[in-house]
């Protein structure tokens, strides 16, 4: 794949979505129609991204991407950040991380992003472990929330203040 240029989610991804207007894209496991919006998401867990997609969807959660990550063969959060780095559409990034590939690229993208889009993160698993992966997220600029629930409570109320500061 990589010899022609494919790039490969997973394996045990749920897929991605985006419900833009000029992707429209749905290759998920689980079809909930979302509105259109400016939250990039990636989430690791398969199962807790059909959970979050159904309660974004009941909160009115505005999507620019959901991607789930699964084992990260090839493609990672970085790779995501990067993307989402410029894509127009994504002003906020939301990610459910249970483990870092390479921590310091990923504190090296993270805190060029988060100059210009807010991310905000729950961490879990071998993430979570030590004071090293939480100094990790604050010297890169990352907002830590302590579980999706509370990251889908956070993020509307995120957009709304960013909309009052003309961002």
């Amino acid at each position: 794949a990589r010899r022609n240029g494919l790039r490969i989610i997973g394996p045990s991804s749920m897929g991605i979505a985006s419900p833009r207007p000029e992707t429209r894209l749905q290759a998920a496991l689980v079809d909930v129609a979302l509105p259109a919006g400016g939250v990039a998401i990636s989430m690791q867990s398969g199962s807790l991204g059909g959970s979050l997609l159904r309660k974004a969807r009941d909160v009115d959660l505005g999507i620019s991407w959901f991607v789930s990550l699964g084992d990260k063969s090839d493609i990672s959060a970085n790779d995501l950040l990067q993307f989402w780095e410029f894509d127009d559409n994504t002003t906020v990034v939301a990610m459910y991380t249970e483990s870092f590939g390479n921590p310091r690229k990923f504190a090296r993208i993270a805190r060029r992003v988060s100059r210009t889009k807010p991310i905000v993160a729950v961490r879990t698993g071998s993430a979570s472990v030590g004071a090293a992966s939480s100094a990790l997220y604050q010297q890169a600029g990352v907002i830590e929330v302590p579980t999706v629930p509370a990251l889908l409570d956070f993020l509307p109320r995120l957009i709304v203040q960013r909309q009052e500061a003309g961002h």
